[in-house]
């Protein structure tokens, strides 16, 4: 069968196959196709975008310092030996580092009741928050699991809203507990950085075991220079040696470099 299409310019009768027709025909749906589908896309590609902007699922968010930006933190779970306590100013245990350097900080009087059960050295599983300022690379609001499966130390429980009041009144408490403490110094070398919560340094672990804590206020100072493994300090401030480990929480810091960083006024410091 052969048709004919008019056109226009000098009304030329051209003849059209059925082959022709059908060509035709495939080009007009092609066309509509893609005008069909380009708003599809457009809206599912504003969907993906749209997708990306809050938290994956079982990330926290924490308030950071002084109106900086929100870090975010994963839950993670992992196992390892036990190669180092982190022992505070007065003797408490506040965390332990595994042999591959992953921190674990605990709250309370788990990590002294941890220290009883688990000699360095000791396999342990662990169930907690990794803030991202980590790298993956430290654990807080940690469960700890034994060599058996029984807990060492249980995660933190909510304390909901606590008592202004009772709080002052326990941080007068330790600032009077640091004060008895006879002054010490810490030099070496920086094996393990803690970062705390809010993405400032909260503890500096030596080569030789020894922990220097950092006052909030200064560490916020330090954070000017930033510090890292590797970096040569010398600190003084108030502390003891206990049986897991020197402690000292610093009023002054210099490091190799000369930067030099000191605390003005009170501060209030980990037990």
């Amino acid at each position: 069968m052969t048709g004919y299409v008019s056109r226009k310019e000098g009304f030329t009768m051209i003849p059209v196959t059925p082959f022709a027709f059908r060509t035709r025909r495939s080009l007009v749906v092609a066309v509509t196709s893609v005008a069909l589908a380009v708003p599809m896309l457009a809206s599912l590609g504003s969907t993906a975008l749209a997708d990306q902007g809050p938290p994956v699922a079982g990330a926290e968010v924490a308030a950071d310092v002084a109106g900086a930006p929100r870090h975010q933190g994963t839950r993670v779970n992992v196992a390892g030996d036990v190669g180092r306590y982190i022992v505070g100013p007065l003797g408490h245990v506040r965390g332990f580092i595994l042999k591959d350097r992953t921190v674990v900080m605990v709250r309370g009087n788990s990590g002294d009741d941890m220290a009883r059960q688990v000699p360095i050295g000791q396999p342990v599983r662990v169930e907690g928050w990794s803030p991202a300022a980590s790298g993956g690379k430290e654990i807080r609001r940690a469960a700890v699991y034994g060599q058996h499966g029984q807990i060492v130390a249980p995660p933190v429980k909510g304390e909901g809203r606590r008592d202004p009041s009772a709080r002052g009144e326990r941080r007068g408490e330790m600032r009077a507990e640091l004060a008895k403490l006879p002054p010490v110094s810490a030099n070496g070398t920086v094996e393990t950085v803690v970062i705390g919560r809010r993405g400032m340094p909260e503890a500096l672990v030596l080569t030789d075991g020894t922990s220097v804590f950092l006052r909030p206020r200064l560490a916020k100072e330090v954070m000017t220079r930033g510090v890292r493994a590797g970096d040569r300090i010398e600190a003084s401030g108030k502390g003891g040696i206990y049986p897991l480990g020197s402690s000292v929480v610093v009023r002054s810091i210099t490091f190799g470099d000369g930067a030099h960083f000191e605390v003005q006024g009170g501060a209030r410091a980990p037990r």
